[in-house]
């Protein structure tokens, strides 16, 4: 015989019906009870608990109550004597033999999250071509034209319930519980979702699907994300997948469309800022910038100049030049040779490159931009001069600067000027000039002349493009000027609520509320950004140390395990393709386990053999829960044992409670950690940036 389970449910630790399928060898009939081979239950108890038992042709179809808890590895053996199982053929011929249940969900731990987690349809990955995905309505309905009657039932209800929800968004995701898919006759049916967006516009789409026989349950495949997926080609490619049911002899396949999508190059300029002197010609370089798709030697990029002059803030920019001569950009491509004569004195200059890339025919244009800004003045009249510059690495430098970091520049004043004053401003940042920077007044490593000034994240301005910040020098009553313009990324915003809020656009719901296999559903939904059309998601758990990712990846939800009891912070973060991110935060309640919870025997029940097939995101739930046990049987040795329960330990004298863990609990936590680490290796990928964010 083999064994199967069917429809993604594990063989422990579910709260609803379960079942499992046994194949035979020929067709059978009739069936009377199994029972476990381990001697946990005697033929009479006939060994679990059953809420129904079919057998149709090589199919034998074993549905278990709530209150069974058939294991991974334990063995099924039919009775020998007074069974009912008998072939077709001849009445006369029993069945006999037995069955190992395949690890369907790898582990007693791992269970709880999977079978927390109940079928469901996601509609969150909608979008709305306004980039707004703030739905005004959602609505589920049951397509009545495939399906039997008894299956629309079944439906109906999962929609009427759905369909209550308040806040549309809510209503995104449409959960079928596990009883209502036991109930669900084998058949194909459609779920119809149909989406109103804030501007009256409506779309629908269906969804079939098949409630396939058990005896055909194949594993369960998930590619995380969309089903049309992008990705750049600087990034390379990534998809990740999980399955369940993993059973021998089976197999299935998932399918997703990727497209490759080109980045926009990146501008880089170098030259003339702040104050400079009329009496070279001023040369603006634009040959740093690159293409991320290619080589430096390949790449194929053109560039257009602008340059504008202001006086005052207020004052509308004017163009810097009055007639044809404004200097060379055709001698060298990228760079910019210009006279100073053709400047007025006293305004201040804004020149902007565009870097423009190639592309094929009719594709959407490609482009960056990068700025910087000075003014001219008189070369016979010595004034401060200082080099202002955005302090970061050189791969960091190559990008606009993430709005969720912190922000520093360095002044460093030439050595005759060493002793000249700064007074900091932004126009973009009020705030900025209430700063104070690092320098040899208040830093006795910082060097004389050197200010180093840090802008915190959260004074840094909402979609602009980029910022200037100004140091306005006094040396001996004469004044200068040392500017430096940084190009800004914003990260991923929220579209709903009030659109400042990161959190508004997270929901976590419970799907287990108990120590140690409380499950967390984390969804994000209504992220929207500028720079990328899909972004990449983590999950995980916030402490007041750290930040602990669970899940990274291209999915906008994740089940978090290994929750420890009391309230936790869940949090969701999303990101683009450089990296910029905001995240929001949820909290849950873990109840504690009941009386009598021996948290050893529930690590010895683990089974932890085969969890590096399963990937590494549930070699880490695991590890997560195991982690737990393991914390709850030392802290309750030191309490006196778990709910109140003594940890016994033989002595001279007879048993005493124990005030540390025993020896065998304390072997048991090593055999487990070593099994573990050995599964974390197995399951891990050097060369994934993303899983290594988990790791770590």
């Amino acid at each position: 015989m083999h064994t199967s389970p069917p429809d993604d449910f594990p063989f422990a630790g579910a709260n609803a019906a379960k079942a499992i399928t046994v194949d035979v060898e020929e067709a059978a009939k009739s069936f009377l009870a199994v029972c476990l081979s381990d001697g946990s239950f005697v033929p009479s108890a006939c060994g679990i608990a059953t809420a129904g038992i079919s057998a149709l042709d090589k199919t034998l179809t074993i549905k278990l109550t709530t209150s069974a808890t058939l294991k991974v590895g334990s063995e099924l053996v039919l009775l020998e004597t007074n069974s009912a199982l008998v072939s077709q053929a001849d009445a006369r011929t029993a069945f006999s033999g037995s069955a190992t249940p395949c690890a369907g969900s790898g582990g007693d731990l791992l269970s709880a999250a999977g079978s927390a987690q109940p079928p469901s349809f996601d509609a969150t990955l909608s979008s709305d071509p306004s980039g707004r995905a703030a739905w005004v309505d959602v609505q589920w309905a049951v397509d009545v034209s495939s399906g039997p009657t008894a299956g629309h039932r079944v439906l109906q209800a999962a929609v009427n319930r759905t369909n209550s929800i308040a806040g549309p968004n809510n209503r995104l995701v449409l959960s079928v519980t596990a009883s209502e898919v036991a109930d669900l006759p084998e058949a194909s049916y459609g779920l119809q979702v149909t989406l109103t967006s804030w501007l009256g516009a409506s779309a629908t789409k269906v969804l079939t699907f098949a409630r396939a026989a058990s005896a055909a349950a194949a594993p369960s495949i998930r590619i995380a994300g969309q089903a049309s997926q992008t990705f750049l080609l600087s990034s390379g490619l990534r998809l990740s997948a999980e399955a369940d049911n993993e059973c021998d002899e089976s197999a299935a396949s998932g399918t997703v469309t990727v497209t490759a999508v080109g980045a926009a190059p990146m501008a880089q300029l170098a030259g003339a800022s702040g104050d400079v002197p009329d009496d070279a010609v001023l040369v603006l370089n634009a040959t740093g910038s690159l293409d991320p798709d290619t080589t430096r030697d390949l790449q194929q990029l053109s560039f257009a100049w602008d340059c504008r002059q202001v006086q005052r803030r207020e004052d509308a920019p004017a163009p810097c030049f009055l007639g044809a001569d404004q200097g060379d950009t055709t001698t060298s491509p990228g760079v910019w040779r210009l006279p100073p004569s053709l400047l007025t004195h006293g305004p201040l200059h804004a020149i902007t490159v565009t870097v423009i890339k190639a592309v094929a025919r009719g594709a959407a244009p490609l482009v960056h931009t990068a700025s910087v800004s000075f003014r001219v003045r008189p070369a016979s009249e010595p004034f401060p001069r200082g080099a202002l510059t955005r302090q970061c690495s050189a791969a960091e430098c190559q990008r606009a600067h993430g709005t969720n970091k912190d922000l520093v520049v360095m002044l460093v004043l030439a050595p005759e000027y060493r002793n000249a004053t700064a007074t900091w401003s932004c126009d973009e940042v009020p705030s900025l000039s209430s700063l104070v920077p690092r320098s040899a007044a208040n830093d006795a490593n910082t060097p004389n002349g050197t200010f180093v000034l840090t802008v915190p994240a959260a004074s840094l301005p909402a979609n602009r493009a980029n910022l200037t910040i100004a140091a306005a020098l006094l040396f001996k009553g004469v004044a200068g000027l040392a500017t430096v313009t940084v190009p800004l990324n914003n990260p991923p915003a929220c579209s709903l609520g009030s659109g400042t809020d990161p959190s508004a656009c997270l929901n976590a719901e419970l799907t287990s509320d108990t120590f140690p296999k409380a499950v967390a559903v984390l969804r994000t939904q209504g992220w929207a950004d500028d720079l990328d059309s899909q972004l990449t998601y983590e999950f995980g758990v916030r402490t007041a140390a750290a930040d602990h990712a669970h899940q990274v990846g291209a999915s906008p939800s994740a089940p978090i395990v290994g929750l420890p009891q009391g309230s936790v912070t869940l949090y969701a973060c999303a990101s683009d393709s450089q990296g910029s991110r905001a995240c929001g935060t949820a909290n849950v309640t873990v109840k504690p386990p009941g009386t009598g919870f021996d948290a050893a025997a529930e690590m010895r029940a683990a089974n932890l053999s085969n969890l590096s097939s399963k990937g590494l995101a549930k070699t880490l739930q695991a590890a997560a829960q195991v982690s737990l046990l393991s914390a709850y049987i030392a802290s309750s040795a030191g309490s006196g044992g778990a709910a109140g329960r003594p940890l016994m330990r033989s002595g001279g004298g007879g048993p005493t409670a124990s005030s540390k863990a025993s020896d065998a609990e304390a072997e048991l936590a090593s055999t487990t950690a070593v099994l573990l680490v050995n599964a974390i290796l197995g399951s891990s990928n050097l060369q994934d940036t993303q899983q290594d964010t988990i790791e770590n």
